[in-house]
C-alpha cells in the first residue's frame, strides 16, 4: 500500500517533515484490521497545521465548541450500511470504512488539522516531547478518518482507545 500526506503547514511554528507523517501513517495501519474488504493500494491524507486562533474557529463552526483544540480530522469516506439503527450497531461500523477510489484509484481519505501552538502547550503538559505528542495527534485524527470515534459511546471510546494504543506502539518500536 502507497500512502500519500499532503502537508500545508500556515503558521510560523516549525513542524515535522512530512516524511514523518508518512510513515506513521503507515506504521499505524498495520495495527488496523480492515474488516470486510482489503486494505487499499493508494491513500491520500491531507494534513494542514494552522493556527491557534484558526482551529478555535474550525472548532466553533464544525463541532459547536468555542474553545482551542489540539486536533480536528474531516473524513472523506462513507459508513458501511447498518441494519438496524441502534447503538451496538454503531460501534460495530468503527474502522469499517468503504474505500471510495478516484479515477486515478486513489482513496482520499480526508484532512487532519493540527494546531502546533496546543502540540508545544500539550506535550509539556502531558510529559510527552513534541514530536511524541505529533505522534499521537496524528494517529487520533488518522482513526477518525478511517470511522473510528470516542464521543459517541463509552463502548467506542474504548475500542478506539485500544486501537490508538496498539498503533503507537508500533510507532514507538
Amino acid at each position: 500500500m502507497s500512502i500519500f500526506v499532503e502537508k500545508t503547514n500556515k503558521t510560523k511554528f516549525k513542524v515535522p517533515v512530512r516524511r514523518f507523517f508518512v510513515l506513521m501513517s503507515a506504521r499505524a495501519l498495520k495495527s488496523i484490521v480492515f474488516k470486510n474488504h482489503k486494505p487499499p493500494r493508494i491513500l491520500e491524507v491531507s494534513l494542514i497545521f494552522v493556527s491557534s486562533r484558526e482551529m478555535r474557529h474550525l472548532n466553533k463552526k464544525h463541532r459547536r465548541e468555542d474553545e482551542l483544540t489540539d486536533v480536528l480530522s474531516f473524513p472523506h469516506f462513507q459508513s458501511a450500511p447498518v441494519r438496524t439503527p441502534s447503538v451496538r450497531a454503531k460501534s460495530r461500523l468503527m474502522g469499517k470504512i468503504v474505500p471510495m477510489a478516484d479515477p486515478d484509484g486513489v482513496v482520499r481519505l480526508g484532512e487532519i488539522i493540527i494546531a502546533p501552538e496546543a502540540v508545544s502547550k500539550e506535550a509539556t503538559l502531558f510529559g510527552h516531547t513534541v514530536f511524541e505528542h505529533y505522534m499521537f495527534l496524528f494517529v487520533h485524527g488518522f482513526l477518525h478518518l478511517l470511522g473510528y470515534d470516542h464521543e459517541k459511546s463509552k463502548k467506542d471510546e474504548h475500542i478506539m482507545q485500544k486501537v490508538q494504543s496498539a498503533a503507537l506502539k508500533i510507532l514507538k518500536n
